[in-house]
């Protein structure tokens, strides 16, 4: 019962304070299905349109192939054939004018099958709404995107590394611990080895293991994402070592900071000001972003960005080094709750 009120409250405040009158919510397909339907639906289901409106129940156009699926959401359904759900909607829509549409999410072809299907309706880009929306984590996803990081932590972690094994052999045994474990892969697995190490995105390679091992990897547990790095050392391995304690001391000194702050950009002040306290290079790439259904949403933690830090966000907080000979970076997701931050 909770878990259903939970998707009526978030479809209730989708149009709180909204421009327009309605929104539509794309399902996608099998190719890219749609998180903010997910968000709203709780289920995935292909080829279906999700209808809000203000002060009205939700309705959900779907086709007969989904029907049973589209029946369990608790949504009133309306079957629409030959792939023409639009002449549908309509009769639903009297007296909208502005309708809100993730303009990010439906191919330009879709949009104009939306305008030859709503005539006289004008289309408000919703995206960056529902994104700010999804920013904010309730407690059921906080707890969903725990256990995803505590299983990735313990897939890493569980992997006996050895100077026989390749790059490619250590991704291999990751994604074999994954299916075990009933997850999916958030991302393909990143794992660099000694020169390796100094590109932060980097594929594995047929190479043998050699000094330090960075490993970048995170599941899907139950729709909701989790992302980690952590560095491994095969060797005495003295600078690599030290540039892993100065990126861990630096989020340490993050972690205790961000109750202070009101604003996300002012994580990236700090970010700069600590890599500079530490004679760290310039970092190359963001302290980290937001993790939920999708591995990237807000906040992106940017000198540009608007957000306040505010209870509920989850985040990576991922400082990375890169030298000429090697890199490192150190990446752990936290929850902010308002008053102090905790580790995933």
């Amino acid at each position: 019962m909770k878990k259903k009120n939970a998707f009526v409250k978030r479809r209730t405040n989708a149009l709180r304070f909204a421009d327009f009158g309605a929104m539509l919510v794309f399902s996608g397909d099998f190719e890219k299905m749609g998180e903010d339907f997910l968000y709203f639906t709780g289920k995935h289901i292909d080829s279906s349109i999700l209808l809000l409106r203000k002060k009205c129940p939700p309705i959900l156009f779907s086709s007969k192939l989904n029907a049973r699926l589209a029946g369990k959401t608790g949504i009133r359904t309306v079957i629409y054939e030959k792939k023409k759900p639009f002449l549908l909607i309509v009769k639903f829509l009297k007296g909208v004018k502005q309708i809100g549409v993730d303009f990010s999410f439906i191919s330009h072809a879709q949009y104009r099958r939306l305008k030859l299907g709503l005539k006289r309706k004008k289309f408000l880009d919703c995206g960056k709404k529902m994104l700010l929306q999804r920013m904010v984590k309730e407690k059921g996803e906080i707890r969903q995107i725990a256990r995803a990081q505590e299983m990735a932590r313990k897939i890493i972690t569980g992997i006996k590394l050895s100077k026989n094994m390749t790059e490619q052999d250590v991704a291999r045994i990751i994604l074999q611990k994954t299916l075990k474990a009933g997850c999916t892969p958030a991302f393909p697995p990143i794992v660099a080895s000694s020169s390796s190490s100094s590109n932060p995105h980097y594929p594995p390679q047929n190479k043998k293991l050699k000094g330090i091992v960075m490993i970048d990897y995170g599941v899907k547990f139950g729709d909701y994402c989790s992302d980690m790095t952590r560095c491994f050392f095969l060797g005495k391995c003295e600078k690599e070592r030290a540039l892993y304690a100065k990126l861990q001391e630096i989020s340490r000194e993050i972690y205790s900071a961000i109750p202070k702050l009101k604003y996300v950009r002012q994580l990236d002040a700090l970010y700069l000001s600590l890599f500079k306290k530490h004679s760290l290079p310039a970092p190359i790439h963001l302290l980290g972003h937001g993790v939920g259904l999708e591995l990237h949403e807000y906040p992106s933690i940017r000198s540009r960005a608007r957000e306040r830090i505010c209870p509920g966000m989850v985040f990576t907080i991922e400082p990375g080094a890169y030298l000429k000979r090697y890199g490192a970076r150190y990446e752990n997701l936290i929850y902010f709750d308002g008053r102090k931050v905790k580790v995933l």
